[in-house]
This record gives C-alpha cells, structure tokens and sequence, in this order.
C-alpha cells in the first residue's frame, strides 16, 4: 500500500512538473506569436500603404491618359469636320467608296 502511494505521489510530482513546463512553454509560445504577428501586423500595414500609394498613383495616370485622349479627339474631331466642310463632295465620295468596299465584303460569299 505504501508502494502505490509513493508511485501516486511521484506521478503527480511529474504531472505537476509537465504541467509547470507546459506553463512556461505556454507563455513562450504566446510571446513567441505575438512576436512573429507583430511582425506580420507591420508588413501588413506597410504592404497596404504601399497598395494605396500605387493605386493613387495608377489612378492618376489613368485619369491624365483619359484626358488627353478626350483632348486628342476633340482635335480630331474638329479637323474632320473643318474637313468636311470645307470639301463636301470628296468626303461623299470617300464615304461612298469605303461603303461600297464593305458592302462587296460582306456581301461576297464564296
């Protein structure tokens, strides 16, 4: 009987002892990840501004690209139309040309 309580006091000397490391590794493990997430939480943070300052940028260029396009077209536009204008007949007849191209394209079937 003695025996059986001697084995009963060393098994729970040794599961307070794991329970004791357990503990200590616990706290390890947690500064251990608040380490590793703080990290994480910082390139996060940083990745997401560099993002923001790429999308800015990129919605600028996007905006100055719309706007000379739109500034190009209205030249263009003006030009034809001074054109066309000024030249009435051979407008018709580059009109009637490029029609008469189309309509045999489309129409040919082989």
């Amino acid at each position: 009987m003695r025996t059986d309580m001697k084995t009963n006091r060393k098994i729970h000397e040794a599961l307070n002892l794991l329970s004791e490391a357990a503990a200590e590794k616990k706290d390890d493990l947690q500064s251990l990840i608040a380490d590793r997430y703080a990290h994480l939480k910082e390139v996060l943070g940083s990745t997401q501004a560099d993002f923001s300052e790429a999308a800015h940028h990129g919605v600028e260029r996007i905006s100055q690209a719309r706007h000379a396009a739109m500034a190009q077209m209205d030249k263009t536009a003006t030009r034809l139309d001074r054109r066309v204008r000024n030249e009435p007949w051979q407008s018709l007849g580059w009109v009637a040309v490029a029609a008469l191209a189309f309509g045999y394209l489309v129409g040919h079937k082989k």
